[in-house]
């Protein structure tokens, strides 16, 4: 067996740990993952890692200038001996030290993989230079899309030979769209909770509540529609989840939830009001209940939906569009089942966890 090491710099929920939590669950044949994750930070995924008895290390340093960890580091993946190590990244992205370091020990294999979407406008500047600096010395460089993997070789000067496209998974097994949902529940717990109303119509989305995802634009779409029996959800949260609880609509923010698929069923249309994307797993989680979804057509979006089979697309920031789209659904329920039957159908067919395994495994064994 061959020892993985999984780098998680930024551990915060969202489809980032998702992935990783994934791979923990189902590595690839013949290889014993070992999680490394910062000195805080992280505790769902330590604890999911832990459970399945897989090693946790809280060894990641606090930065790319802290030489200290670093070299902790370094002894610690040798100690582990090594053979693999798939450094996960975002586009605030640590990796220029740590694919560097991974080099160094003489791993037959680094991966970096980009989950977050590095073509969007914080990956400016210097910051996008240290990037191109570190992904010099990955082997492979994955992206969850084929979007990303052109921006890869056309904006960060990764060879196309070294750039890989592994689409983010899900555990289909987990999504079961006839089972009772939790969601109305939850929204209406609590003191000074509304009555709850079991013919509302859920229009809901879910993941990190940040400026990619457009907030701002979902809190418009549902007070454009402002229909009396229309209620907003947002399954997760962020650092703008004040934009969406200010915005004038009532839409309830659940919060992070280790179970999300326990509140899918109970959403009627699931919408993306995105700016910029990978392959977001909360859409993957979404079509995988058979839920219709209206979506905007950004990063590996379009990879996923098929325009008017497996869901809807508009353009990003238009509201009009999105809105329009949302009401044909809201007064078709033949066509919101029948999207979202294919919508299900297509993640069953190609977003697996074990076609991700599988995928990855190749990559890892291709040094």
């Amino acid at each position: 067996m061959r020892v993985l090491a999984l780098l998680v710099p930024s551990p915060a929920p969202g489809g980032l740990a998702h992935q990783v939590a994934l791979l923990i669950r189902f590595p690839p044949e013949g290889f014993l993952p070992v999680l490394y994750l910062p000195e805080s930070g992280g505790n769902a995924l330590s604890e999911s890692a832990e459970a399945l008895g897989v090693p946790v290390r809280r060894a990641l340093p606090r930065g790319a200038r802290d030489l200290g960890g670093l070299l902790r580091l370094r002894r610690r993946l040798l100690a582990d001996r090594v053979d693999v190590v798939h450094i996960h990244a975002s586009s605030t992205v640590e990796a220029p030290a740590l694919a560097p370091l991974a080099r160094s020990i003489g791993a037959r294999r680094v991966v970096v993989t980009m989950h977050a979407p590095t073509w969007s406008p914080s990956a400016t500047g210097p910051r996008r230079w240290a990037n191109r600096l570190s992904l010099k010395f990955a082997g492979t460089v994955v992206s969850p899309s084929m979007e990303g993997v052109s921006h890869l070789v056309r904006t960060m000067g990764v060879p196309r030979s070294r750039a890989a496209h592994v689409a983010s998974a899900v555990d289909t097994a987990r999504y079961d769209p006839g089972a009772k949902g939790n969601l109305r529940a939850l929204m209406h717990a609590g003191p000074g909770a509304a009555p709850a109303d079991p013919g509302a119509f859920l229009i809901g989305s879910a993941g990190s509540i940040g400026a990619a995802k457009d907030p701002a634009l979902f809190a418009a779409v549902l007070g454009a529609i402002s229909e009396a029996s229309v209620r907003g959800v947002w399954i997760g949260d962020g650092p703008e989840r004040h934009v969406i609880e200010s915005g004038g609509s009532p839409i309830h923010v659940t919060g992070w939830t280790p179970r999300p698929e326990t509140l899918y069923p109970d959403i009627d249309v699931f919408i993306m009001t995105s700016r910029a994307e990978g392959t977001p797993v909360v859409l993957l989680e979404a079509m995988a209940c058979a839920k219709a979804v209206v979506a905007t057509r950004v990063g590996g979006i379009p990879e996923v939906v098929e325009d008017g089979v497996t869901g809807l697309l508009a353009e990003p920031g238009d509201r009009e569009g999105i809105v329009s789209l949302v009401r044909t659904l809201l007064r078709d329920p033949v066509r919101r089942a029948s999207i979202g039957g294919a919508a299900r159908e297509r993640i069953l067919a190609a977003y697996g966890a074990q076609r991700q395994s599988r995928e990855l495994g190749r990559v890892y064994g291709g040094a």
